[in-house]
């Protein structure tokens, strides 16, 4: 049997990050079972968001001075140290149906290396969709005003969440660390 989860690694550098992270993070405990890792990379701990998801998942605080977020080095790192065989590398501030994501986790469980738990459409919410879904936590109501939402990535989008097979992923050499900083590593 597969054991699968999903790591999220986060550099604050707003609120809105760490309100986002925070319903994912409880978006994800309501809808699947899996191992849930946070590293948080920063210059300094924040004790209120620790303590907050230290009761709920597997927390880990990495002091780095870096401005630059090396977000693949710690993808790496995290890849190697968690014993799941099977990983989501997910973005703190991304929403994905759970059928999707179970599916994903299913296909790479049963015959595949590598998943994007999604196809055709990758989406930026606006602010006003944002807070509603902050305060309902209801994904259906994102399905719902899509056609009020701006596509990211087209045609073929890439980032968000992708789930792997954990031997496999090590064995093709896992993130390129050449991408130092964050976002074109995608």
């Amino acid at each position: 049997m597969n054991s699968w989860a999903i790591f999220i690694i986060v550099k604050f550098d707003s609120i809105e990050r760490m309100e986002n992270l925070s319903v994912v993070i409880r978006y994800i405990k309501k809808n699947l079972s899996a191992n849930v890792y946070i590293y948080e990379i920063g210059e300094a701990q924040n004790p209120f968001f620790s303590k907050y998801i230290a009761d709920s998942c597997y927390y880990r605080f990495i002091e780095d001075f870096d401005p630059i977020f090396h977000r693949t080095y710690y993808i790496n790192q995290a890849v190697n140290e968690i014993r799941d065989s099977i990983v989501a590398i997910w973005d703190a501030d991304v929403i994905v149906p759970f059928s999707q994501i179970k599916d994903a986790f299913t296909m790479v469980s049963n015959s595949v290396d590598f998943c994007y738990p999604y196809k055709n459409f990758f989406l930026d919410t606006t602010r006003e969709l944002r807070r509603l879904f902050l305060k309902k936590e209801n994904i259906d109501l994102l399905m719902k005003y899509r056609d009020f939402m701006t596509p990211l990535y087209t045609p073929n989008p890439v980032g968000g969440v992708f789930v792997v097979n954990k031997k496999k992923y090590i064995e093709c050499g896992g993130e390129d660390e050449n991408f130092y900083g964050w976002g074109m590593e995608d």
